[in-house]
């Protein structure tokens, strides 16, 4: 059932994308993808109480996945209208009652996103961006079978509406065409997942703000 649900929500987003792009300029609209790696902070999934079981991290990674293209000009700056897919973990030293594998605190993020980009295109860019749309997460206990393979415990599952807030800076690598850029950006997400009940308690609330750092590649065709 959740996979259906989830396959659907990204049906319909994908498709409000698909027609971002189809009202684009033709004469305007230029390809921009980018793919990034990071850190975040996430002070309330280390807030939960779920002690004397353990901890979760406050600190863990994210990859994120976009893709824009060029809509219009704004004032100095270029409009860019796409998608993002993204996934953060914290990690946690929590031992669930049987004490049989790691847990973990995992979201994943779809979100249609507006970036105001200041600078030209295979050139020093400046962006704004934010993006809005659903968040995912779960608390998940993982151990391996033996055999090569992760199974896991789901102890939370909760979707909800969130976005974020970000700015990043592209600065071009002197290969060729310069195509290819390195991004540097910074997010702040906030999503509510309100309480969350594992382990056979009341753990408290899951909301954000969730703040990123990235170092990603940026690619213009």
């Amino acid at each position: 059932m959740r996979c259906k649900i989830l396959w659907k929500i990204m049906a319909t987003l994908t498709s409000l994308a698909a027609l971002g792009v189809a009202v684009a300029d033709d004469e305007t609209g230029n390809w921009t993808g980018n793919f990034a790696l990071g850190y975040q902070r996430w002070n309330a999934v280390g807030d939960l109480d779920t002690e004397p079981l353990g901890s979760f991290d406050d600190g863990g990674w994210n990859a994120v996945g976009s893709f824009n293209r060029r809509w219009r000009k704004a004032g100095r700056g270029d409009l860019l209208f796409g998608m993002d897919l993204g996934f953060m973990s914290n990690d946690s030293d929590i031992r669930a009652p049987g004490d049989i594998g790691e847990v973990a605190a995992d979201v994943f993020f779809l979100t249609p996103s507006v970036t105001w980009s200041f600078g030209g295109r295979r050139s020093k860019r400046l962006n704004l961006e934010a993006g809005a749309g659903l968040y995912w997460a779960e608390i998940k206990e993982f151990w391996d079978t033996g055999y090569g393979v992760a199974e896991g415990t789901q102890h939370f599952e909760e979707i909800a509406p969130g976005g974020y807030l970000g700015i990043s800076a592209d600065f071009p690598f002197p290969y060729k065409e310069k195509a290819w850029a390195m991004n540097l950006a910074v997010r702040v997400h906030y999503a509510d997942f309100g309480k969350v009940e594992a382990f056979g308690e009341d753990l408290g609330d899951l909301d954000g703000p969730i703040t990123t750092l990235q170092v990603g590649l940026t690619y213009d065709w």
